[in-house]
Order: C-alpha cells, then structure tokens, then sequence
C-alpha cells in the first residue's frame, strides 16, 4: 500500500487531490477498483474517467478535466507512468548466481559465475 504522495514522488507527478489516498493496487480504467490507481493516456478514454471507480488516475499533464472526486496525478507520459508504479507494487525480483533444484543441467556443462538457471 502507498499513498498518492509517494506514487507521485516516484513517478515524477503533480497532485491534484488527496495526498494521503492510500493506494492498494492498481486496476484499469474501465472497470476500476476502490482504492486502486489507473491511468489515461487517450482522449477516446476519457469517458471511461467518469464512469469509473479507481480512487486515483495518472493523466497527461495537459489534459483538460472537469473538476472530480477523483484525486489526479499529472505527468508528461501516463503510461510510463502507469507502468512506473506497477513496478513499485510489484517489483521485478532478480536473482543472481542461483540454479533452482529442480532444474536439470548435465555434468558437462560449464556454468559461469552469477548465472540464473
């Protein structure tokens, strides 16, 4: 869980809105969720900005919205940004240097250092 000031600090954002909502997930903006951030990155989207239910939305940092309950985070690319905070809510897990057990590797192979298998 982060607040919108976190995202917004971690995507390179503006706030408008609640600073405090606490984010749970992330969803689409067609059928969005309670509590869950999403973005618009399309102008054909917008109608789907209204109808939904994510708490907060990164936009464009241009685009035009009527004053909403919905707390907004604008940036130069909402996409980027989107994919910015799916990387805070689940980030990437590297490994390095481990061969899982179940993995099958022959006796002849010559395994380098730091290699993932």
């Amino acid at each position: 869980m982060y607040t919108v000031q976190y995202i917004a600090k971690a995507i390179g954002g503006k706030i408008e809105g609640d600073p405090n909502l606490k984010i749970i997930g992330i969803c689409d903006l067609k059928n969005g969720i309670n509590n869950c951030i999403s973005f618009l990155s399309r102008q054909d989207y917008k109608k789907y900005f209204f109808e939904s239910l994510a708490s907060a939305v990164i936009v464009d940092e241009n685009y035009v919205l009527p004053n909403d309950k919905k707390t907004v985070i604008r940036v130069k690319n909402p996409a980027l940004g989107f994919i910015k905070t799916i990387n805070l809510f689940f980030p990437s897990k590297t490994v390095i240097g481990k061969i899982h057990p179940l993995a099958v590797v022959h006796t002849s192979v010559k395994k380098g250092k730091n290699i993932n298998i």
